[in-house]
C-alpha cells in the first residue's frame, strides 16, 4: 500500500524546466534587453499577464514596432493586445463579416497560449482600440482609426 508522502507527490502537478519565477525573470529581463537593443520602449517594462515566452515572439514577430501602420510613435510605450474582433462589430459590420481574422478571432475568445491574436500596440493605439470597443458598445459607430483599413 502506498503511503500518505506517496500520494501527495502523485497529485502535486510535475515541475517542468524553466517554468519557475526565477525563469520567468529571465525572459522578461531579455525582453527588455532586446527592446532597448531595436530601440523600443515598453509600456509595462515587459512585465504583463502573458507568459513572458509568448511575448518575447509576439514582439519578435511586430519587430517591436506598433503594428498600426500609421503609428506616430512606433517604438514608444509597446504593449500587447488581444485582436478580440468585437462580436457586435462583426456582427453589423459587412467588411468585419468578411474578414477571416476578425471572425476567428471572436470565435477564439482569450486563449492564453495562442499568440495569432496578440498584436503589439503603442499605449497611444492600444487606447484608442479600447476606446472604439467602448464606442461600440454603447451602440455607437467609432470613428476610425488612423492607419484603419475599414
Amino acid at each position: 500500500m502506498p503511503s500518505v508522502e506517496q500520494i501527495a507527490s502523485w497529485a502535486r502537478p510535475p515541475r517542468r524546466a524553466g517554468s519557475g519565477a526565477a525563469a520567468r525573470a529571465a525572459v522578461v529581463r531579455h525582453i527588455q534587453k532586446e527592446a532597448a537593443e531595436h530601440g523600443a520602449t515598453l509600456a509595462h517594462d515587459g512585465k504583463g499577464g502573458i507568459d513572458p515566452r509568448l511575448a518575447l515572439k509576439v514582439f519578435r514577430r511586430a519587430r517591436w514596432r506598433c503594428e498600426n501602420d500609421e503609428c506616430p510613435t512606433p517604438r514608444r510605450n509597446l504593449d500587447l493586445d488581444h485582436q478580440s474582433g468585437h462580436p457586435r462589430e462583426i456582427r453589423e459590420d459587412p467588411k468585419a463579416k468578411k474578414n477571416p481574422r476578425d471572425r476567428a478571432a471572436a470565435a477564439a475568445g482569450d486563449d492564453p497560449k495562442d499568440d495569432r491574436f496578440l498584436h503589439v500596440l503603442c499605449e497611444k493605439c492600444h487606447d484608442r482600440v479600447h476606446d472604439r470597443e467602448r464606442a461600440i458598445e454603447r451602440g455607437k459607430k467609432p470613428k476610425p482609426m488612423r492607419g484603419d483599413k475599414r
